[in-house]
């Protein structure tokens, strides 16, 4: 099913005005970002649910909605900004703006805070459960001043373990560290995300990969993002071609046609090697050059949203590691 036909939604989550603890400066922002980004081409999603400074029974109430548009989903995806932490067995939860206030009340078990008051991982997991392709994306690990070193947890996220197929955890940074929130008015994660999947000719495991080389980048080395689960199939966010039906040859194709809309002379040479590229160059009746703008109009466009380059230490990824992906 073209996913131009089938259904995409997404939810996301900016929550910054604290009412106990330290308030966040860029979690909205980084929110409406991402809700622009999934609502305006060239992604233009089916469905997009926004929430902002919500609550613990307004995100659960948000997730319940969403659970039920991501139902029979062709691809579900949940962002979330704003505070995170994990509790002394490294379980994930997300702070909603009325979160006690752990650090100044000693009698308060950490433990049982996060797991009366917060939102578990776990059920961002589950309101996504449903979709073919599931991604889950944590910007999250902002510092705060939740946790004083006198108690349990970590102001830091953990990683989760994905057992499932066709499921994708993404995280602002490493285990147990905690993200920048930006020095202007949004992360730097936020921003490289929102940039990067607009290259709709991107598989998402290169958006994640390519998000996570520019905030290594910008940050010298201070945050890293990293991801966690696995993909059966290549996942694409690209409007007009079903999720995970796009075959080697075509990745591998429209990475060529982006490298020759950047200027790289050797990707002409490997283009005219590719079978596909010539029954297409055949079929279409049109000489190399005009191909990357035909095939444009049939849903294989590298040059849509290529302003933004890739990092310069990314490098090309080869059609076998798009195949079957294990994502560290």
């Amino acid at each position: 099913t073209p996913l131009a036909q089938a259904k995409r939604v997404a939810l996301v989550v900016g929550n910054a005005s604290y009412v106990h603890e330290k308030k966040l400066k860029n979690p909205v922002n980084d929110a409406r970002l991402l809700e622009a980004t999934f609502k305006n081409k060239p992604l233009a999603f089916d469905q997009v649910i926004y929430l902002q400074d919500a609550n613990r029974v307004e995100l659960l109430k948000g997730l319940a909605r969403f659970k039920l548009a991501a139902q029979g989903a062709e691809l579900a995806v949940v962002y979330y900004s704003g505070h995170g932490m994990s509790n002394s067995k490294r379980s994930n939860y997300l702070l909603p703006v009325d979160m006690p206030a752990i650090a100044s009340d000693a009698s308060m078990d950490v433990d049982v805070a996060l797991k009366t008051s917060a939102v578990s991982e776990d059920e961002l997991i589950e309101a996504v459960e449903d979709a073919k392709v599931q991604v889950v994306i944590l910007d999250a690990c902002r510092d705060n001043g939740f946790l004083p070193k006198s108690k349990s947890g970590s102001k830091g996220l953990g990683r989760t373990e994905v057992g499932y197929t066709d499921r994708l955890l993404a995280y602002a940074t490493e285990a147990g560290r905690t993200a920048e929130d930006g020095k202007g008015s949004n992360s730097t994660y936020a921003l490289s995300l929102a940039r990067y999947l607009q290259r709709t000719e991107l598989s998402l495991l290169q958006v994640l990969d390519y998000v996570a080389d520019d905030v290594r980048k910008e940050t010298n080395g201070a945050q890293r993002p990293t991801r966690s689960g696995s993909l059966r199939t290549d996942a694409f966010i690209l409007p007009g071609v079903a999720t995970g039906t796009l075959t080697r040859d075509q990745v591998l194709m429209a990475q060529l046609m982006d490298r020759l809309s950047k200027g790289d002379t050797r990707a002409l040479t490997e283009l005219e090697a590719l079978p596909l590229f010539k029954t297409a160059q055949t079929q279409m009746g049109l000489r190399v050059g005009q191909v990357p703008t035909a095939l444009g109009q049939v849903g294989l466009n590298p040059l849509q949203g290529a302003s933004p380059s890739k990092p310069e230490s990314s490098a090309q990824m080869g059609p076998d590691r798009q195949t079957v992906a294990g994502l560290s």
